[in-house]
């Protein structure tokens, strides 16, 4: 049976664990959410006459995805240590526009529409976190967007806003019709 972490490995090599009250805090809270999320799933677990799986399914989904998210950054942490930002690395303008632009995306989703919003959110937001090829910048985001948009309205059948400003609402329609 493998023997974890392989030999050769870092952690054993210097016989030591990165571990710190901060990190077993973080690991416990976030757990505790993500089990909280993934028991309250089981209230509402309602019938939905077009969708064969419940109203749980993203719901529980998602909360499974917090809690192996949570054990992965864990792992992480006690074997290579935190992952700390580098001295000067980000300034306070740059904090504030991460948190900003999100902000103004979902307070223009509803009359820009998810689609449009999306294409023209993504690569802002790249490009902000300091990705500043453009070519894989755009690439990735263009990825990114057609997987979210072909998955969730093609897959799922989630609705998604389609705006109400006549431009955006017709090139959102014009892309639900590509997909039907």
């Amino acid at each position: 049976m493998a023997r974890w972490p392989p030999e050769g490995h870092r952690a054993i090599e210097e016989d030591t664990m990165h571990i710190n009250r901060d990190s077993v805090i973080e690991f416990s809270v976030l757990l505790a959410v993500g089990i909280a999320a993934f028991l309250l799933t089981f209230t509402f677990d309602d019938e939905i006459a077009l969708y064969r799986y419940g109203a749980n399914l993203w719901p529980a989904f998602l909360s499974l995805g917090l809690i192996l998210c949570t054990v992965i950054i864990f792992v992480h942490t006690l074997f290579y240590g935190d992952i700390s930002i580098e001295e000067g690395g980000t300034n306070l303008q740059t904090l504030a526009r991460v948190f900003i632009l999100p902000i103004f995306y979902v307070i223009l989703l509803p009359y820009v529409g998810f689609y449009s919003a999306t294409i023209i959110f993504l690569p802002l937001y790249t490009y902000i976190i300091h990705m500043k090829s453009f070519l894989k910048v755009l690439l990735r985001c263009l990825a990114v967007a057609c997987v979210i948009i072909v998955v969730f309205t093609k897959f799922l059948f989630v609705p998604f806003p389609v705006g109400t400003i006549p431009l955006f609402y017709t090139i959102n329609s014009e892309i639900v019709n590509l997909l039907y």
